[in-house]
């Protein structure tokens, strides 16, 4: 999952990157648009709207043979991983799915 290049300037990396490093074919589908709010600070809706035309198709990117996995960092809400399989979708790639290093759970209690 992209970063917009202020907040990856901010971070120093790119976690999703790091995570993408593990897998054989790892290719740069989508760019970040739009710089936005840590999704960690926002509520489901605030994430669906910080995430609205937040992701577009990376320049030379071109939907191939085979399907899609997306990767990311964490999943939250799923809002992330639902905005840019949308894109590539509409950009004509299969999405077959997505990979994340952790998933989000509510505190019990």
């Amino acid at each position: 999952m992209p970063l917009h290049p202020d907040r990856e300037w901010e971070r120093g990396f790119n976690q999703a990157a790091l995570v993408a490093a593990a897998f054989p074919d790892v290719q740069k589908l989508l760019v970040r648009t739009t710089f936005s709010e840590k999704q960690s600070k926002s509520s489901r809706e605030g994430r669906e709207e910080n995430l609205a035309l937040a992701f577009a198709k990376a320049p030379g990117a071109e939907p191939g043979r085979r399907p899609v996995v997306l990767v990311d960092d964490i999943y939250t809400s799923g809002a992330t991983i639902q905005a840019a399989a949308a894109v590539l979708r509409e950009a004509g790639f299969r999405v077959a799915g997505a990979v994340t290093a952790a998933r989000a759970v509510r505190k019990m209690g």
